[in-house]
């Protein structure tokens, strides 16, 4: 389970942009080539979160398995929400921070992983 209650919503992103959704990507280096990256596996991400109030979590089990079997050594998810923008001016926004939207703090989301016996 991935969650966070870390979210910090401005305008109405929800009602404006649609849901937040958590997909999987795969990349070797971060760089502004990622923001238009195909999800590895579309349609195998989760619903994030579809309103201001949250919950902000979702279940990852599956994307996680399937990093297991491609041995594929982490598990990288991204958050977007269905459209960038909707051109009304108008910043709508959800952003995941502790106390400064522009620092990276441990903390932010959790991944709560459960292994079954014999699986």
């Amino acid at each position: 389970m991935l969650r966070s209650d870390k979210a910090s919503v401005r305008g109405t992103p929800f009602k404006d942009l649609g849901t937040l959704r958590a997909e999987e990507i795969r990349y070797s280096r971060f760089s502004s080539a990622l923001w238009n990256l195909e999800a590895h596996d579309i349609g195998d991400g989760c619903e994030f979160a579809t309103s201001p109030s949250g919950p902000f979590q979702c279940g990852l089990a599956e994307t996680l398995q399937r990093s297991l079997n491609d041995c594929y050594p982490i598990a990288q998810f991204r958050l977007l929400l269905d459209r960038a923008g909707d051109g009304d001016g108008i910043p709508d926004t959800v952003a995941f921070f502790i106390s400064n939207s522009n620092t990276n703090q441990t903390g932010i989301f959790e991944l709560e992983v459960t292994m079954e016996p014999g699986s």
